[in-house]
């Protein structure tokens, strides 16, 4: 529900960030459940996706908090 609700209230870049997420987030669920193993290059890529989103959010807040002050 939150999926669908989301993007009339958030910019598009940021729904798409997330929306990258859910796919970092269901190969752990692979991972954890059904132990199936993940190759090295969907580890880089994962750990190159969780890096790219973090990254963001830390940059938006340091905006953010800039310009409330």
């Amino acid at each position: 529900i939150i999926m669908t609700i989301a993007p009339r209230y958030a910019p598009a870049y940021e729904i798409e960030l997330i929306f990258l997420l859910e796919s970092i987030l269901g190969s752990l669920w692979v991972w954890y459940i059904i132990k199936e193993k993940p190759t090295i290059n969907t580890i880089i890529g994962g750990s190159m996706l969780l890096i790219s989103v973090f990254l963001f959010i830390i940059i938006v807040a340091k905006r953010e908090s800039r310009f409330s002050e």
